[in-house]
């Protein structure tokens, strides 16, 4: 059915930080756990099958080859178990940057307040919510990579994370901005827009 999908918008510097990642296997009749206000982003990128999970009023059948942004202040759930073997990557991270969701056009942060607190002015990372994975991300084998690295010991791969992450984030942000985009809106008051369309997809 057609929907609206969302954006989340990160302003940045300072970039979204990795914390940690791994990859999940779900049997037939397995599924997602339920969380509320996990206070970390959880990027779910699914390698095989298909997940089915909600976040508030939104709900998902997220197959493989596909990506979903779950936010930090949201309740999650699983809306059925797997019907098949479905794997996928999740990978936790973390902003201490404004961030918001909305539909449409980009949001950008205020660049004077920005600039403010950060000593510089803000570029804005934009992340479908839900999404096919790009060729490039697809293609890269950086999901992969960043699992191997978080095998070993954290002090030798940190650097090698961080940068494969934010790779992994340019590669989303830049695969909606070929897909063109339309100009940007900036928030009244600073508020946050209010998202009240259910998305389901299948």
């Amino acid at each position: 059915m057609p929907f609206n999908p969302s954006y989340i918008h990160l302003a940045a510097p300072p970039f979204p930080y990795f914390l940690e990642g791994d990859r999940t296997v779900y049997q037939p009749g397995d599924q997602h756990p339920n969380r509320s206000r996990m206070g970390k982003f959880d990027l779910l990128i699914v390698e095989q099958g298909c997940l089915f999970i909600g976040e508030e009023h939104k709900q998902w059948a997220v197959p493989a080859g596909h990506t979903l942004l779950l936010l930090p202040d949201r309740y999650h759930y699983s809306v059925k178990p797997c019907e098949e073997t479905t794997s996928f990557v999740w990978l936790h991270f973390h902003t201490v940057a404004e961030w918001v969701e909305a539909e449409g056009d980009p949001v950008y942060a205020s660049r004077e307040e920005h600039l403010q607190k950060y000593l510089t002015y803000p570029y804005t990372i934009r992340v479908p919510q839900f999404a096919s994975l790009p060729d490039p991300f697809e293609r890269s084998g950086q999901a992969e990579l960043l699992l191997q690295l978080g095998q070993g010991r954290r002090s030798s791969a940190v650097w090698q994370q961080q940068r494969i992450f934010e790779d992994m984030l340019r590669m989303l942000d830049l695969g909606q901005q070929d897909a063109g985009g339309s100009p940007g809106r900036r928030l009244p008051n600073g508020r946050k827009p209010i998202c009240a369309i259910i998305i389901q997809s299948r």
